[in-house]
């Protein structure tokens, strides 16, 4: 292995970590896959820090020690959302780090593969995005330490769909204040700062140019990652150039309330920021139900406006409402005309007809009024084709007023039905012009009327208790209820997980079900049908996690001793081999009595302990050969003083 090269697929590091690939490179250094030898071919990352201008051995000292306060702070961290520690060590001058490997893609990545589609992050998937992170920038603000460097490509989302995950902390690259310039491109087109960590565009000014980094400045470049997601932009074209102000807003719709605290997240000067994660987590958590209900709606019409839709049958009331209205002003009659159209598209939002030929029932319901609405800003004529109408009704107390024009009404039909037009024709009786003007102008407003009320009614439904209970489609209890559901579903699986475990993986994984069960329960709001049973499961998942922490925490040093016991056994071997006198051996004994020693310490409920027996076997076998090889041995003789010579 060469001093300064990169290391090639194969490559052993530190007689353990075989080199798979390169993850990646930068200015101060690089990032393979490999693969734990110790650890049946565990996969890991390597992380080797090469920095620049190696021959000064002031600059290589200081940056020797901040890659070991790296090591330390990172083996200090343990959260779910954070990659594990493994070790920190040096081989030929090199410095490494091993850390978990999270199977998954960058937010980065994720974004570009949206982009292709022609698409961004939803504001209801930046929320709870921002949801997901923020308890993780909580734990390590609490433990004053700061990222330095978050943006979309130093997040990632495994592949098994669980949260996000922090990776690529910049402890180290700190270093010092003009001792590096500007280095490498990033994916996105950014320029990774070395002297004071982060990338520009998402990093504060005042972490670019003075270097000072706080709590603040993670949320910062947090709610910077936010916008880019959201726009689909890199953060160089969210500014205006002349201003220097954000532009984000308006290249996207986002809630009037997430705006406000994307903005003080991202304010220009940091006392204007949130002071802490945990703030904009209570911030987040008070708008949490408007956004999970405005996000329905949206979602709601987009599929109504995309895809055919069954029409309810109560809508029959709203609509031929009208015509015992229309009769109660004093119209003489109302004639339907069924006008049958065979439409080419599949997707035609025509009319249905529902008057059939006499004798024969109606096969269709008619649309909505708020559905009608929809289809008629769809099928509206321009502005200048609506004009004479308008003149038409204000002129009619100066002139004969024309017919009264036949309002055609085009509401939505089930795909599964033929699709015909259905043109409401309204005949008045033979009066005055001043009367049918009249007329004219109340039956129009009536229509607006009964349209308006029918979509307010049918926005506001998931909001009114009364409506939505009958209707199934409560706003709020239904994301506040999926969100419980999947928290007591983990819970449970975590339980069954830590219950039937027989490695420490799969400890892992029930530690890693509980907390998300637990981050969710932490989300719902203090009031609902949700939040007593949410408090009350709260104590007992907390007591959950704290159990697997304690096994996991036992299963880990009892897979440390018995790693450990395997490299006393191999010294031990290796001086047995050696060996050559009777104290050599009894040296070789001493190693092989420490590592029986050592096996011994392993807890016989340990996870590892059929192992441990097995090792201990072969280890006492091994003991008794050198003992009988000692007994063997000649002792030497110690000259006695009285036959020395005099």
């Amino acid at each position: 292995m060469t001093k300064g090269s990169e290391l090639s697929p194969g490559t052993f590091v530190d007689r353990r970590y075989q080199v798979k690939c390169v993850l990646g490179r930068g200015g101060f250094g690089r990032t393979y896959l490999a693969a734990d030898e110790r650890r049946f071919g565990e996969l890991c990352v390597l992380k080797e820090f090469v920095p620049k201008h190696q021959g000064d051995s002031v600059i290589a000292q200081k940056l020797h020690e901040l890659f070991h306060r790296e090591a330390q702070i990172l083996h200090q961290l343990n959260h779910p959302q954070i990659p594990k520690f493994f070790a920190v060590f040096e081989e030929n001058n090199r410095l490494f780090i091993a850390q978990e490997y999270i199977d998954g893609k960058t937010y980065w990545r994720l974004l570009q593969e949206r982009q292709k589609r022609g698409k961004a992050f939803s504001q209801l998937e930046v929320f709870q995005w921002l949801q997901h992170l923020l308890p993780v920038l909580s734990y390590l603000h609490h433990q004053n330490i700061v990222h330095r460097d978050i943006s979309p490509d130093n997040i990632m989302l495994p592949r098994d769909g669980g949260l996000p995950v922090l990776i690529d902390f910049g402890v180290v690259k700190q270093a010092a204040p003009h001792w590096y310039e500007i280095s490498s491109i990033n994916p996105d087109g950014s320029v990774e700062a070395s002297v004071s960590v982060g990338k520009l565009g998402y990093a504060p000014y005042e972490q670019i140019r003075i270097g000072q980094c706080s709590p603040r400045s993670d949320l910062y470049a947090l709610a910077v990652t936010a916008a880019v997601l959201l726009t689909a932009k890199s953060p160089n074209h969210l500014i205006d150039p002349k201003s220097l102000e954000w532009k984000w807003k308006s290249l996207v719709r986002v809630e009037p309330e997430f705006v406000q605290i994307l903005e003080m997240m991202m304010a220009e000067k940091p006392q204007d920021r949130y002071p802490s994660a945990d703030r904009v987590l209570e911030d987040l958590a008070a708008i949490a139900d408007q956004m999970h209900s405005t996000s329905s709606n949206a979602a709601a019409i987009d599929a109504q406006l995309d895809e055919p839709a069954p029409v309810s049958p109560h809508a029959v009331t709203a609509i031929f409402s009208y015509h015992s209205r229309a009769k109660a002003l004093n119209l003489d009659s109302t004639l339907l005309e069924a006008q049958k159209h065979a439409p080419k598209s599949a997707k035609s939002r025509s009319a249905v007809s529902t008057v059939a030929k006499e004798g024969s029932a109606p096969t269709h319901y008619p649309a909505s009024p708020s559905q009608i609405r929809r289809s008629a800003f769809r099928n509206a004529p321009s502005s200048t084709a609506t004009k004479p109408r308008s003149q038409s009704a204000a002129s009619s107390h100066r002139q004969a007023a024309p017919t009264l024009e036949p309002s055609t009404l085009y509401p939505m039909t089930s795909p599964q039905q033929s699709t015909s037009v259905t043109r409401l024709t309204v005949l008045v009786s033979n009066e005055s012009e001043r009367s049918k003007a009249t007329k004219r102008v109340a039956l129009l407003s009536l229509l607006g009327v009964l349209s308006v009320s029918g979509m307010a009614v049918s926005f506001q439904s998931p909001h009114i208790a009364a409506l939505c209970r009958p209707l199934n489609n409560c706003a709020d209890g239904r994301w506040i209820e999926q969100e419980y559901q999947q928290a007591t579903q983990q819970a449970a699986t975590a339980k069954s997980l830590s219950d039937n475990a027989s490695q420490i993986d799969d400890l892992e994984k029930a530690r890693e079900r509980i907390r998300r069960a637990i981050a969710k329960l932490r989300i719902l709001p203090n009031s609902g049908d949700y939040a007593v049973p949410a408090r009350q499961a709260l104590p007992n998942y907390n007591e959950l996690l704290e159990r697997i922490e304690a096994r996991l925490e036992k299963e880990e040093r009892a897979a440390k001793l018995l790693n450990r016991a395997e490299v006393e056994a191999r010294m031990a071997s290796e001086h047995t081999q050696a060996a050559k006198t009777r104290q050599d051996y009894e040296n070789a004994r001493s190693l092989w009595r420490k590592a029986l020693a050592t096996i011994g310490a392993i807890p016989s409920t340990a996870f590892v302990a059929d192992q441990a027996a097995a090792r201990s076997q072969d280890y006492t076998a091994q003991l008794q050969q050198v003992d009988q090889r000692i007994a063997a041995s000649p002792e030497v003789t110690q000259p006695s003083p009285s036959n020395s010579p005099t």
